[in-house]
């Protein structure tokens, strides 16, 4: 795992150093992508030099708001939310069956253009791949985006022993079986 976290930690400060200011860090809520925000905070010294993006599709739990709400305090996050509040039955399906829904990417597009990224960290593992339906979005919108994932190499098994490690905080929806 030490060698993992290292790894981890060397690719974001790659990215950053290849990167300067045009690097975000996508945040869900979820335990993958809070483990990196947490790497961060330990690069640097407490603290997330970084913009942290939260996508907002409107279909999540009120326990996930309030974790979101206090992570940003706790942190202090400069945290970017885009949302959409009112979801046709087309988007809330498509949220329903993919975890990267068609909605995100365009929530995401709009982040990125209206502040200029032009590399993204992600928590995204290698067993996730499998659930995103169309990676070529990027493509189709013509967008030079560079993907960061730094815990590519990372199990289920792995983060939970980093999160309990690093005492990392997550969404008490886990405390009851949720599965991301």
């Amino acid at each position: 795992l030490e060698i993992k976290i290292w790894k981890s930690k060397d690719i974001i400060l790659k990215a950053l150093n290849a990167h300067k200011n045009k690097v975000a860090v996508m945040w869900s809520g979820g335990k993958d992508s809070t483990s990196i925000l947490y790497m961060i905070k330990e690069i640097f010294n407490g603290k997330i030099p970084l913009p942290v993006i939260h996508l907002d599709t409107s279909l999540y739990s009120n326990v996930l708001y309030k974790f979101r709400d206090r992570i940003t305090e706790e942190l202090d996050l400069r945290l970017i939310i885009e949302t959409k509040k009112q979801l046709n039955s087309d988007e809330i399906d498509d949220c329903i069956k993919y975890k990267f829904c068609k909605l995100k990417e365009k929530l995401l597009v709009k982040v990125i253009k209206n502040n200029k990224f032009s590399a993204i960290i992600t928590g995204v593992k290698s067993k996730d791949q499998i659930n995103f339906k169309d990676n070529n979005w990027l493509e189709r919108e013509n967008m030079p985006l560079v993907k960061i994932n730094p815990i590519i190499d990372f199990t289920e098994y792995d983060i939970w022993k980093y999160i309990r490690k690093k005492s990392v905080k997550h969404c008490e929806l886990y405390n009851y079986g949720y599965i991301d």
